[in-house]
């Protein structure tokens, strides 16, 4: 699993999921798994925007400018209780922009909740996903390029569940990730039992 999403995932202990799901009505359980699922393709949306070295200049300002030294991972429960404080949904569509509204359609067939509610989730993570790279950056030392590196230079980790999505929704290049999104859907439905 690429570390930066282990680091996300161990930013979001019990007590952070029981306040995620109180607040939006879900279990507790669709809670994590909308976690554990989108946590991974935020990451690798960013692993794929700061592939480049003008994406990765772009994502190091975002982060030195927002997320210095990843301050809100100090207080988790005010997020979630007011998600628009981080700027998830700016984070959102700027990371993923069209391919946003599908990935959480898909997210939520895996799930069992509504395309929404992921959305709501997303909102949430995106800024501990940022909050963990500024945490990182600044005890690293990292510059644009090793912020880069540390995303894992472009290249989803394949073991990561859902991973590769944000790249994976228009595989075929065809303008239309819809076709692409069954394909994926059909095949993570098949796989799970």
């Amino acid at each position: 699993m690429n570390p930066i999403v282990s680091m996300v995932l161990s930013q979001v202990t019990a007590p952070v999921v029981r306040q995620i799901s109180e607040k939006l009505g879900i279990s507790p359980n669709i809670a994590q798994a909308v976690v554990t699922m989108a946590a991974p393709m935020i990451v690798s949306a960013l692993s794929r925007n700061a592939a480049d070295p003008q994406g990765a200049e772009a994502l190091a300002g975002a982060v030195d400018r927002d997320h210095a030294g990843g301050g809100i991972l100090g207080d988790l429960m005010g997020l979630i209780a007011n998600p628009s404080a981080g700027n998830g949904m700016g984070i959102l569509g700027h990371v993923l922009g069209a391919k946003q509204a599908p990935a959480q359609e898909v997210i939520g067939a895996q799930t069992g909740t509504d395309a929404g509610t992921v959305g709501n989730i997303m909102e949430m993570l995106a800024p501990m996903v940022m909050g963990v790279l500024g945490q990182q950056k600044q005890q690293q030392g990292l510059d644009a390029g090793g912020l880069a590196g540390l995303l894992g230079g472009g290249q989803p980790q394949s073991d990561d569940m859902l991973g590769g999505l944000a790249g994976l929704l228009d595989m075929n290049h065809d303008g239309n990730s819809m076709d692409d999104i069954m394909k994926l859907m059909g095949g993570f439905m098949g796989g799970q039992k």
